[in-house]
């Protein structure tokens, strides 16, 4: 299934047990933005190479971010008081 970045299924869709292969993407790497591609499996990144060669698998889902910085989002709890 191929489905742009902005798509309402990514919002809808359960992605459990499917290999995501976002393309297209800008990835920070050592300092710098780069054209790359990345693939996830249950919320964590995975190694295109393994999922391929060792694996035999292929992207269940692709999303095409057009150009766009994909990186990760960071939760900051801070708890105060007694």
């Amino acid at each position: 299934m191929y489905i742009p970045f902005y798509s309402e299924l990514l919002k809808t869709t359960t992605l459990n047990d499917q290999l995501i292969h976002f393309l297209n993407c800008k990835l920070l790497h050592n300092d710098e933005l780069i054209n790359w591609d990345l693939m996830v499996l249950n919320g964590k990144v995975v190694n295109p190479e393994k999922m391929f060669f060792e694996e035999k698998r292929q992207a269940d889902v692709k999303v095409d971010c057009n150009g766009m910085i994909l990186s990760p989002g960071f939760i900051d709890i801070q708890l105060n008081g007694k």
